[in-house]
C-alpha cells in the first residue's frame, strides 16, 4: 500500500474516534523519513487496536525516537511504555512515552552498564551460600531491604568493565544482606545504600 494522504485516512479511520485525530496521526506520519513511514504506520495501527491514545501519543514522538534511538530502540521504548500500560492503567504508559529523554538515558546506561536481569540466577546462589537461607532478588529504584527481599538496582554502569559492575552487584547484595530489618529497633538501623 502506498502510504499516501488519502490510504492512511483510510486506513486508519477505524483506529481512532475522532477525524481530527486521524489527521494529525497522518500529519505525523507523512512528517517522517519516507523509509520510517511504513514502520510507524504498522505499529500505530497494531497498538490502536489496544488502546488509542497510546497509539496516537507514539505517533506523535515516533520520528525524534527514531532519530536518537534507531528502529530498535524505539520499538523496545513503545514495547515499555506498553508493558507499563498493562501494569500500571493508561496514564502512566503516556507519561512513560512522553518521557522519551529519560528512556533514552536509562537505554544508554543499559548499553554501558551491566543489567539486573544478567546476574539475578548468580547472586541467588551467591546469597543463598551465605546463609542457606533464600532471598527474593528484585529489581527497583531504591535500593534496600526488608530482611526478606533484596531490591537492587536494575543496572549497575559504575565502571566500563563488567567484573566490576558485577563486584559492586555482590557489594550491595552482601550489604544489603548484613542491613538490619525496617522493622528492627530505630536505634538498629545501621545501613542503608544510596548508589550515586
Amino acid at each position: 500500500m502506498k502510504l499516501d494522504r488519502e490510504n492512511l485516512q483510510r486506513r486508519l479511520q477505524s483506529c481512532f474516534f475522532n477525524s481530527s485525530t486521524v489527521d494529525e496521526v497522518v500529519e505525523f506520519i507523512l512528517a517522517l523519513e519516507p523509509h520510517w513511514r511504513q514502520f510507524v504506520f504498522d505499529w500505530v495501527l497494531s497498538v490502536s487496536r489496544t488502546q488509542a491514545e497510546i497509539a496516537y501519543q507514539f505517533a506523535s514522538r515516533a520520528g525524534l525516537a527514531l532519530q536518537a534511538i534507531g528502529r530498535e530502540g524505539c520499538e523496545n521504548w513503545l514495547q515499555s511504555a506498553l508493558d507499563v500500560y498493562f501494569e500500571r492503567g493508561l496514564q502512566p504508559a503516556i507519561e512513560s512515552l512522553k518521557n522519551l529523554d529519560q528512556f533514552i538515558a536509562a537505554q544508554r546506561k543499559r548499553s554501558r552498564g551491566l543489567e539486573f536481569s544478567r546476574v539475578r540466577g548468580v547472586l541467588q546462589h551467591f546469597l543463598n551460600g551465605l546463609d542457606g537461607r533464600r532471598l527474593r532478588l528484585e529489581s527497583a529504584d531504591e535500593v534496600l531491604t526488608d530482611s526478606e527481599t533484596l531490591q537492587l538496582p536494575a543496572v549497575i554502569d559504575h565502571s566500563s568493565l563488567e567484573a566490576q559492575n558485577f563486584a559492586c552487584f555482590k557489594a550491595t547484595a552482601c550489604l544489603l544482606y548484613t542491613s538490619p530489618s525496617p522493622r528492627d529497633e530505630r536505634r538498629y538501623l545501621v545501613c542503608r545504600l544510596l548508589l550515586e
